[in-house]
């Protein structure tokens, strides 16, 4: 690392996750409207485990394993863009839709504090009121 230039560390990011990234973000739009494809990523066993020496190359390889990983779970099954598109079709669409346990058990909790709160106040908050 002592030994990397500044312009040698951001050439070697530009072409191992920057240039991945831009052409992983160019082709996501389109796969979709084909309901398929897949993103090959070339890392190397410097994204798993670094030596002595190889520090700059290994960052920028830690780098794209880890964007790698996250798109993986974005884009697996497609289940929220199912939810989104039978929220679509519905007669009637909701003005919010939470995707998965932890965004539903968050907003729940939420709205059971807001609740309580409400009802604690409840009282002093109509008391407010202007007279009729």
């Amino acid at each position: 690392m002592e030994e990397t230039s500044e312009a040698e560390l951001r050439s070697l990011f530009e072409i191992h996750v920057l240039g991945p990234a831009a052409l992983t973000r160019a082709v996501l739009p389109h796969m979709p409207g084909r309901r398929s494809g897949t993103i090959v990523q070339m890392s190397s066993m410097g994204g798993q485990m670094s030596f002595a020496g190889f520090s700059a190359s290994s960052a920028t390889k830690f780098a794209l394993e880890g964007m790698s990983e996250a798109l993986a779970d974005e884009v697996r099954s497609v289940k929220a863009a199912a939810a989104i598109l039978t929220v679509s079709d519905a007669p009637t669409t909701p003005l919010r839709l939470p995707l998965g346990d932890d965004a539903v058990d968050a907003i729940s909790g939420h709205l059971s504090a807001v609740r309580a709160e409400l009802n604690e106040w409840e009282k002093v908050a109509r008391d407010t009121r202007f007279p009729a």
